[in-house]
């Protein structure tokens, strides 16, 4: 195999964590593989969604791990519907920015802490995303991230009365 995945350091940006491809041609089919998935980019995106698909157990003797897709976002066929959970959540945080007693807690945006609750409500939106482009669609995912919301304000109450 000659092409690579690594995961490096992008020192000339804020030393920030990146995944780095390094795709070579070769017979092998691994290389076929990471070619395949550049070539589904259709060379006119730059993006991908990462979806967290829970955990993970092949056998026992590797242990449970937390599993994540990265898969290109096609340009004709999902780039709509990603814009617009895109400004849907970009409305989100201007609400809560505007709101001077707004805060987020770390856990709820890290979906391995999410609850079987959370990440139902999150699958809601991705459906809801699925149908369409439409003001009243963008309306109907305000409302499910209102519901997040309130589901995760009661989770972070059960946590910080259990170690009260």
């Amino acid at each position: 195999m000659q092409s690579r995945i690594t995961i490096e350091v992008d020192f000339e940006n804020g030393n920030r964590p990146v995944i780095q491809i390094l795709s070579a041609a070769s017979d092998d089919v691994r290389d076929n593989l990471v070619s395949s998935f550049l070539q589904s980019l259709q060379h006119t995106s730059r993006w991908a969604t990462f979806e967290y698909k829970g955990l993970y157990e092949r056998s026992s003797a590797d242990g449970v791990k937390q599993r994540w897709f990265i898969k290109p976002i096609a340009p004709m066929e999902e780039l709509d519907n990603e814009m617009n959970l895109m400004r849907a959540e970009v409305i989100r945080r201007m609400e809560m920015f505007n709101n001077k007693e707004g805060t987020c807690s770390g856990r709820r945006v890290r979906l391995d802490l999410n609850t079987p609750a959370e990440l139902a409500i999150r699958a809601a939106m991705k459906e809801v995303e699925g149908t369409g482009a439409s003001p009243i669609l963008t309306d109907a995912i305000i409302l499910l991230e209102k519901a997040f919301n309130l589901v995760a304000d009661y989770i972070d109450t059960k946590e910080v009365t259990k170690q009260s």
